[in-house]
Order: C-alpha cells, then structure tokens, then sequence
C-alpha cells in the first residue's frame, strides 16, 4: 500500500516536471528551438596543432581559413534554414559547400554527408564543433571608413599578414587584386606607388593572397577614407585566367576596379 501510495505522488510530479526534495528543477530545450548564431570568428576545439580551420561569419559571407599558409581561402554566402546552416560558395567555376547543424547558440557541428568540399579537404572530419573563439569579434563592422583600433580577430591577422600592417599611408594605400579563376580573387596590399608597376614587379610577386573578407578586417585596422585606398587589377603571371578588365578596354577596367570597391566596401 505504501509503495502504491509513494507511486501515485511522484508520478504526476514527474509528469509536471518537478523536481525531487532538495533538487534543481530543470527542463530540456524546446525541439523546436533556433539557436543564436553571431557573426565571429569560430574555432574547432577538436583542434591538437594548429588552430585551422577556423571560421570568419559576417554580415551574410564567410570564409574559412584552411590554412594560412596557402592564398586560397574559400568564401562565400551564408544559407540558413533553422538550424541548418550551409556556407556555399564556388572554385574554379564548380559549386561547394559546407553544411552544419547548429547544437546550440553559437554552436555548429559539422555534417561530411551534407557537405562538398573545395580543394583542400584535408583535416575535415565528420562532427567537428565549431564554437566563437571567446574574443569579442564583431567583423570590423563599417569597413575602412571606421577610425576603429585593430580588435582581437584582427591580431590574429596580423600574424596571418605581418607584411600588410604598419605601411605608411600617408599617400594612401594600393589593394592589388588578381584572380586565379572566374571566382577565385585574391587580394595583397601595399603602400600606394604613384607610377605603374610590372606583372613581374617584387612587390607583386611576392604579396600573400586573402580573401576579399580578409581584406576587409586589414583595411578596417588603418582607419582610412575609401577614398584613400586605390584598387589595382594585377594579372598574376601564375594564374591562366584573365580577367576582363585587361580585355575589354577602360570601360570594363572601371567596371572591374567598382565590382571590388563594392566587395571591399559594400
């Protein structure tokens, strides 16, 4: 009797979400819940060596820097459906993407099945969680035009890219940029030269290639007017693309020079 007793107490208190005597009343997330996911930079703590991949959302883009020692970084447009989050992009003409599902805020884990990678898949394995580095990354927002102190994203781009900190803009600054294939731009920087230089210059040849949202968190630690920043196209002697703009005259090279303002500034 005593057992039947005991039986018909706790059960609708279980049934209601109780907690027993002396515990802590807790109840699972909802099934339908949507998780928070905040533009950042964001790590794999699955990570032993080096800290790549890792991740850079911002205002609806991406990139993922698989290895700062390589130009190529993919990037591309962010897709999400609830918690399904897809980073899609395209190399050399042909669709990638990488999917995720979000465990919780600001929180993803990776799905391989989902996902088609881009050259240099190397390291990526199925269920790798992703979370914010802990630093308080907002992507440099405002561009160039912002008088902004270099934050935390920012010092670790700095030891991606010593060479393009701490240039004398007192005449400005020169964003090369060149492309590898249809979708694949690449972009260096360096103080603004007054007089043309050749394809085969030093100064070209030796620049580290970044994304064009790389790019964006460079200019943002200079403070400059986008006045002040000077697109330069380059044809890159290693690359067999060629871009329109060395094609098709002035009109399609100013074309070309508003496209980049637009993905540098836009």
């Amino acid at each position: 009797m005593k057992k039947i007793l005991l039986t018909l107490i706790v059960l609708p208190c279980l049934l209601a979400g109780c907690a027993a005597p002396g515990g802590k009343q807790t109840e699972p997330p909802a099934a339908d819940a949507v998780c928070t996911l905040r533009d950042g930079r964001y790590v794999c703590g699955e990570n032993d060596g080096p800290a790549e991949p890792y991740i850079l959302l911002f205002n609806g883009r991406f990139t993922v820097v698989k290895d700062v020692a390589v130009s190529y970084q993919p990037s591309g447009h962010i897709r999400r459906e609830g918690n399904e989050l897809v980073l899609a992009g395209s190399f050399a003409n042909e669709p990638f993407c990488y999917a995720f599902t979000l465990t919780a805020n600001d929180t993803f884990r990776f799905a391989l099945e989902k996902s088609t990678l881009p050259p240099g898949r190397a390291g990526w394995k199925d269920g790798m969680v992703f979370t914010p580095d802990g630093n308080a990354y907002a992507g440099g927002t405002g561009g160039a035009n912002q008088n902004s102190q270099p934050d935390a994203a920012q010092t670790d781009l700095r030891e991606c890219f010593p060479a393009y900190f701490g240039l004398n803009t007192e005449n400005g600054l020169d964003v090369i940029v060149w492309q590898m294939a249809a979708e694949d731009w690449r972009f260096g920087l360096l103080e603004h030269s007054g007089t043309p230089r050749t394809s085969y210059d030093e100064a070209l040849t030796g620049l580290k290639g970044t994304s064009a949202e790389l790019m964006r968190e460079i200019l943002s630690a200079y403070g400059l007017n986008e006045n002040e920043i000077y697109i330069i196209p380059w044809q890159n002697p290693l690359s067999s693309y060629i871009a329109d703009c060395f094609i098709d005259g002035s009109a399609a090279a100013e074309a070309y020079v508003q496209r980049v303002r637009a993905m540098l500034f836009g």
